[in-house]
This record gives C-alpha cells, sequence and structure tokens, in this order.
C-alpha cells in the first residue's frame, strides 16, 4: 500500500509550484506595504515561546532518559544545559544577602517557559534547583534539574548538572517498580575541565517503617568520559549570574 508523498508532510511538485507563489505574492505585499510585517516585539515573544517550548520538550525527554541503568547522552544533558543557560534570569526582588553582603538565596526563571528555580550558594558557589512540575509517574512525585558551578578566581573550572526523579518520602510509598530492589532515579554529569563523568543516583524502599535511601548506593557503575569537557554552558549561567551573588 502507497501512500501520497504531500499527505506525510512533504509537497509533491505541484504543491510545491503553489508554495512558491503563495511566498512570493507575500514578500510583495510585504514590500509594497499591502501587509503588515509582525512587530518587532511580536516576532522576539514568538522566538521566546519557541525557545521554551524547545527546552520543556527536551527535559522531557531527558528526564525519560534518566531512568535507565545507561545514562543519557553528552548531547541530551548539554542541549537542556544550553537552553537553560540562554533563558536564565535572576529576579532581583527575590535575593536575600547575608550582613556582610554576601547571597544566600534568590529565585530565578527560565524566559519563555513557566520554570522557576532557587538560587543559593553551596560552600562558597552558585547553585541552581529547578523542581520541574509535579508529575504521576509511578512512585515519583517530582523531578529537580539541578546546576552547580565550581568557581575559583570569578572563573568557572567545572560544574555538575543533575537530572533526578523523587520519590515522595514524606508519605506512605505505592510499591516500587522492583520490589524492595535498588533502581536507578537520575544521573549527575560532573564535568571538570579535563573529563566528564556519568554518576548515578539510585533508591531503594527499605520498607514503611524505614522509608527510602537515596544516593550513590554503588549498583550500577558510573561512566567516564576522559579527555571530554564542555564548559560553555556554565561560563554563559556565571555570566549571567556573576552580578548577583554580593552586593
Amino acid at each position: 500500500m502507497t501512500e501520497d508523498v504531500a499527505s506525510l508532510g512533504h509537497p509533491g511538485p505541484e504543491t510545491q509550484d503553489r508554495l512558491e507563489v503563495t511566498r512570493e505574492v507575500h514578500e510583495n505585499q510585504l514590500a509594497s506595504g499591502l501587509l503588515e510585517a509582525p512587530a518587532a516585539s511580536e516576532t522576539a515573544q514568538e522566538e521566546l515561546d519557541s525557545r521554551g517550548q524547545d527546552l520543556e520538550f527536551d527535559l522531557k525527554t531527558l528526564f525519560d532518559s534518566s531512568l535507565n541503568e545507561t545514562p543519557p547522552t553528552l548531547t541530551e544533558v548539554e542541549q537542556v544545559l544550553q537552553r537553560v543557560a540562554d533563558g536564565i534570569t535572576v529576579d532581583e526582588s527575590s535575593l536575600q544577602y547575608s550582613e556582610n553582603g554576601t547571597l544566600l538565596a534568590g529565585r530565578v526563571t527560565i524566559e519563555g517557559t513557566e520554570l522557576t528555580g532557587s538560587l543559593t550558594m553551596d560552600g562558597g558557589a552558585p547553585r541552581i534547583s529547578i523542581p520541574v512540575r509535579m508529575v504521576e509517574k509511578g512512585h515519583f512525585f517530582m523531578r529537580a534539574f539541578d546546576v552547580s558551578l565550581n568557581t575559583k578566581e570569578g572563573s568557572v573550572i567545572g560544574g555538575t548538572t543533575v537530572i533526578q526523579h523523587h520519590p515522595n518520602t514524606l508519605q506512605d510509598a505505592p510499591a516500587p517498580p522492583a520490589g524492595n530492589e535498588p533502581f536507578v532515579c537520575g544521573w549527575s554529569l560532573s564535568s571538570d575541565g579535563s573529563a566528564s563523568t556519568f554518576t548515578p543516583t539510585e533508591a531503594v524502599f527499605l520498607g514503611q517503617s524505614e522509608g527510602w535511601s537515596i544516593g550513590r548506593l554503588g549498583n550500577v557503575d558510573a561512566e567516564a568520559h576522559p579527555g571530554y569537557s564542555n564548559l560553555a554552558a556554565f561560563d554563559e549561567i556565571y555570566a549571567r549570574l556573576a552580578g548577583h551573588l554580593s552586593q
């Protein structure tokens, strides 16, 4: 059985000719003033919305691929990290500082999305934690995308990206998919300028009285990428945060 090519999203010759004519008429109308071009602000907003939709799609793909004993790909993580870097904005009204002017906490947003996250300092380095909407996915009740920067003398020398599903540790938990066996609930990707390493986050349900144990349980191996380290997105995030880290 054959299907019409145009019905699969690939226009045939006649359809292509009509598209070319339509495009030419549209361009002529724009040039003659018969048709108004979209306002610059509208075009910018459409681009922003498109970037936000791309990020949310990539995040979903990334989280779906982080529940396996094989980590996501470097490309998957870095694409999401770069999209976050492109859209991250500090909410200046939310910033809290210590008496000596050091940042304590604040909030960030991602342009083009409804995502918001916390900005804190972890050992003198900034950390961003973005909860990615509550989900109903088995025994998980939320997901989080975290970014920690390692800095020295005002420069980024490394960073870690964490993609993690969280069981609801505050309520009676439904039975995990593998009984009481440990399973992967996320991965972290650390880069130090010379190498990158995926490390699994594992969870095991110990019972209603003991609850959950979540962390590095040692049942799944890390995956090293020696000689590969991409700090570009970390650099961009730090550039957007640096002016807000102290008063």
